[in-house]
């Protein structure tokens, strides 16, 4: 469920809660939420975590809220969240895909003749 919202392409990701303390039968959801540039395909974007005192039953219901979490952060409503600009995220340059050298197929060991091996059992 992506949407958008003021020129932002908004991913909420959800996961399982990891904790000692829950049985097994208890499901717990927590929800990050990844924000990036509409326009801009290159852009890896902002990730920033709903708080941790939220924890969620419903996959939907943690979605709902990561998404309402980043409407809330893109406006400058989340004190010490910010979305990084273009122009101070470094420049991510992908490795040159590596050229391999085909190996040589490996030598295939010379079979002898049953009559070159005959001849030397016979001459010992």
């Amino acid at each position: 469920m992506n949407q958008s919202y003021k020129g932002f392409l908004i991913q909420p990701l959800v996961f399982p809660r990891t904790s000692s303390e829950r049985r097994c039968r208890e499901k717990q959801y927590d929800v990050a939420v990844r924000i990036t540039r509409d326009d801009d395909s290159n852009d890896v974007g902002d990730v920033f975590q709903v708080p941790l005192s939220a924890s969620f039953e419903y996959l939907g219901d943690a979605r709902r809220a990561g998404a309402a979490y980043a409407l809330r952060v893109i406006d400058g409503k989340v004190p010490g969240a910010r979305i990084t600009p273009a122009s101070e995220r470094p420049v991510v340059v992908p490795p040159p895909a590596a050229v391999e050298e085909a190996a040589p197929p490996p030598a295939k060991p010379k079979r002898r003749s049953k009559v070159a091996a005959a001849d030397k059992v016979e001459a010992l």
